[in-house]
């Protein structure tokens, strides 16, 4: 009889169906959409936490995946900003019409891509309009002691947003940046820590620049592919590590 092991099939947590609370426009591509629902066993999300968003369209359901932006187990509210990208997918189309009493399905659990370091005193965070969210939260996180950057590319002046944080911070804010502006903006700037996240391609662009460059240890840099151009739904664990 064969002594191999047997890797035990990891069990997906159920989906918690929710519904909306309120849909509102922050800026001009930004749609913040409170939902409610029994959060009673989700556990709590850390800084740039994503889950999956079950959307209905049509006689089907459509997957995304999506910054937790808030949580408040209090009110059993979560809260997820929707970017509108330009060519109108299900998610955008959805989160514009998006209004109370609106039923859809968020995934049992979320995970953070971030973790404020002991000791570490100076941070890097560059993204696209898709990682605001995401960025919003690790500035939350950070403690009054630490200093951040944040290189950010929003689509016009009345994308920006007002980033709270008990650090001091730095925002550098790009109006429809071509690829190469970005990459250039963020490859020269050094900090303890960097977290990126933006179009896959890009991000590889600046994964490359910071780790040539000598700015960062690999250890002290996380990037992330949160979209890629020409692909419906790109996978939620591109780190760009393969490169």
């Amino acid at each position: 009889m064969s002594t191999a092991s047997v890797r035990p099939v990891r069990q997906r947590p159920p989906r918690v169906p929710v519904v909306v609370r309120g849909a509102e426009p922050l800026t001009p591509h930004l749609v913040r959409v409170r939902v409610t629902g029994d959060f009673a066993h989700w556990p709590e999300p850390g800084p740039a936490a994503h889950l999956k968003v079950f959307l209905p369209e049509g006689d089907e359901t459509v997957m995304r995946t999506y910054t937790v932006r808030l949580f408040d187990r209090e009110r059993d509210e979560l809260v997820v900003d929707f970017v509108l990208h330009t060519g109108d997918g299900p998610a955008a189309r959805w989160a514009k019409q998006a209004k109370p009493g609106d039923q859809l399905e968020v995934s049992g659990r979320s995970r953070s891509t971030f973790t404020p370091a002991e000791g570490t005193t100076s941070y890097l965070f560059a993204g696209d309009a898709s990682a605001l969210p995401a960025i919003a939260t690790c500035l939350e996180a950070l403690p009054a002691s630490a200093r951040a950057t944040v290189i950010a590319s929003v689509y016009e002046a009345a994308d920006q947003l007002r980033l709270r944080s008990e650090a001091a911070v730095h925002a550098r804010w790009l109006h429809t940046p071509s690829d190469d502006e970005f990459v250039e903006a963020v490859a020269h700037v050094a900090a303890d820590r960097a977290w990126i996240a933006c179009e896959a391609t890009v991000m590889r662009r600046i994964r490359t620049a910071l780790l040539d460059g000598g700015l960062y240890d690999r250890a002290d840099l996380a990037t992330r592919g949160y979209w890629k151009r020409g692909e419906a739904d790109h996978p939620d664990h591109d780190t760009g590590e393969d490169e």
